[in-house]
């Protein structure tokens, strides 16, 4: 019945530990709709290792794509962020599953 849910929650784990009822899967169960669910993923993914020294990074650049009308370029991407490259792969390593198109 609510399959971007489902598919929000299973992208959104990509570790084993992930899948421990301590970790983001035990969370997940107790979120009341898919804008609170977002919410959590973005968070949690702005929180890992190595994205935290560029606060709001991961809600600027889906941003940028979600309003762009073909996508953005990784070049592109860097040029308007002014990101080094090395930290705009570490963001799209944790994020390449939110833009698959399903």
């Amino acid at each position: 019945k609510k399959p971007l849910f489902l598919v929000t929650v299973l992208r959104s784990l990509q570790h084993p530990d992930d899948m421990k009822p301590t970790g983001p899967l035990g969370t997940f169960m107790y979120v009341r709709g898919i804008t609170e669910l977002a919410t959590m993923v973005l968070d949690r993914i702005e929180n890992l290792n190595g994205l935290q020294e560029r606060h709001g990074l991961v809600e600027e650049v889906l941003s940028c794509v979600s309003l762009s009308r073909r996508g953005l370029s990784e070049p592109e991407i860097i040029g308007m962020m002014q990101v080094p490259r090395a930290l705009f792969c570490k963001f799209y390593l944790h994020t390449r599953s939110l833009f698959q198109v399903f």
